[in-house]
């Protein structure tokens, strides 16, 4: 688990390395480009802004600061995310109205990945001390739709969030593995306790936190026992942050009905068959979804074949690599992400989910961080040699090749133009409330049923939600009855039809 004194050295000596062609202009621009396409494959949501299914019970919960205070520690499905129902009240206040809403949602996951982008080349590029890496890195991470549902549905781009907080850990550590200042440990153990207040896969920032930095540590260790310790500091961030989360929501969230099995949470929690899911994964959509091949399920013969080609792969990575580090942090994502959701969902059966995009966001960035850091020496090196003209054209055909392959495998979600009217009809009710002074507990009791085009029945704690849990009321409503403030409404209502 521990670098070589070898591979140590070339990476120094890379470092050293003339780079002539990745001015910091080139660097700037590509970086720029990237940062573009990235955001340009996840637009589609911001064009097309629609709040879906479980996005209401987020929202909803979230709506007013009363509302996000309240169920700050209310779990969404078997996610505690304080963070998150903090991070939706403010995209509800920088929204205004309701039906600038869906807008402000959309925006979150696509501004999310692209500061996520940026962090994985600032991450790759100190490790390597080269841009060619770095750039390579965050071009196959962000410009790839392989697990787009992480970032077009609003309720799944928690993760990403979570996947930032994580990224900032790192980046910390990383800082305190080169200075050795103490100050960047605890940022780090701070970061990897806040990552799982967004969503459940935050709690592996620490252990993957930790195992980077073990992963630096030397063959035959002459540190002093403390110096050992320091590596399990972000560790113990998660550690603290998952025992303040099962103090509060452990019941909650581990007694959650899976209605399709008639079961709880806890009691389909499989790690042996999420092992057998993870190694049938790792080979039906690592890099088969990563090229193209979103739905492709194995048979047994294929798979074993496909672990043999990825042991020698493996093996060859290992003994030429670049930074073995990256190698193993990468290792790390892929298996450790894997075996946590689909130990999760192991009630499932494997052929009808594991192709959902949403699951496969930390792997994909374990695929890429293992293949930059075992990159050749000989490669790099090379690049960095070339001539302007060389780096530009070898960069614009990767970036051009990225674009085209993923560009048609573009997903939004649903899109339903009835949506705009329903808010319109909540933002025309809440315009009457406050016109009359009528405040909105007394306006939801006098007013019909009414469900926003989307919203499917959702609940929250066994509440069947309503568009009108959207209208805000009078901030300063006068006392009266529902009869009365019935009769206001309609007759406002019925004079506007």
């Amino acid at each position: 688990m521990c670098v070589s004194s070898s591979n140590s050295s070339s990476v120094s000596s890379l470092a050293a390395s003339p780079t002539s062609a990745w001015s910091t202009g080139l660097v700037r621009s590509w970086v720029g480009m990237i940062c573009g396409a990235t955001l340009l494959l996840n637009s589609g949501p911001i064009f097309y802004p629609h709040v879906v299914i479980d996005d209401f019970q987020i929202l909803i919960g979230s709506w007013a600061w009363q509302d996000a205070r309240a169920n700050l520690w209310l779990p969404h499905n078997e996610h505690s995310m304080p963070l998150g129902r903090l991070s939706t009240w403010l995209l509800v206040q920088i929204a205004g109205r309701p039906t600038l809403v869906p807008v402000a949602l959309a925006l979150q996951g696509p501004l999310a990945l692209v500061a996520a982008v940026l962090l994985v080349y600032i991450f790759v590029r100190r490790e390597t001390g080269q841009p060619v890496p770095a750039v390579l890195a965050m071009a196959l991470f962000g410009v790839n739709t392989h697990y787009q549902n992480a970032v077009n549905w609003f309720s799944a781009s928690f993760a990403v969030l979570a996947l930032d907080t994580f990224l900032l850990g790192m980046l910390a550590a990383q800082r305190w593995r080169q200075t050795g200042r103490t100050r960047h440990l605890a940022l780090s153990a701070l970061w990897c306790a806040l990552a799982p207040g967004w969503f459940a896969t935050g709690v592996l920032a620490g252990p993957l936190t930790t195992l980077y930095l073990l992963a630096w540590a030397p063959r035959k260790p002459k540190w002093p026992r403390r110096v050992w310790l320091a590596p399990l500091t972000p560790f113990l961030g998660t550690l603290v942050s998952l025992t303040l989360t099962l103090t509060v929501n452990g019941n909650r969230i581990l007694g959650l009905p899976r209605v399709e099995v008639q079961a709880t949470a806890w009691d389909t929690f499989d790690p042996i068959t999420g092992t057998i899911y993870t190694m049938r994964s790792m080979i039906d959509d690592l890099v088969p979804g990563a090229l193209g091949f979103e739905e492709l399920t194995s048979p047994l013969p294929v798979v074993v074949a496909g672990w043999l080609v990825l042991g020698l792969a493996g093996v060859w990575c290992w003994r030429q690599a670049l930074n073995r580090p990256l190698l193993l942090l990468g290792l790390g994502l892929i298996v450790a992400s894997y075996v946590l959701i689909y130990s999760g969902r192991a009630y499932f059966e494997y052929e009808g989910m594991h192709h959902w995009g949403r699951y496969h966001l930390l792997s994909h960035l374990g695929l890429v961080l293992f293949a930059c850091g075992g990159l050749p020496g000989r490669f790099v090196q090379a690049v960095n040699v070339a001539s302007a003209r060389a780096v530009n054209l070898g960069s614009a055909s990767l970036l051009g090749l990225l674009i085209v392959t993923q560009f048609p495998r573009v997903r939004t979600v649903g899109y339903d133009p009835q949506q705009s009217a329903d808010l319109e009809r909540v933002e025309r009710v809440d315009a009457l409330c406050r016109q009359h002074r009528i405040d909105a507990v007394t306006a939801r009791e006098a007013l019909p049923p009414f469900e926003i085009s989307g919203m499917e029945g959702r609940e929250i704690d066994g509440r069947r939600l309503s568009g009108w849990d959207l209208l805000r009321g009078s901030p300063n409503p006068q006392r009266m009855t529902v009869a009365e403030a019935r009769r206001m409404l309609e007759a406002d209502l019925n004079g506007s039809d």
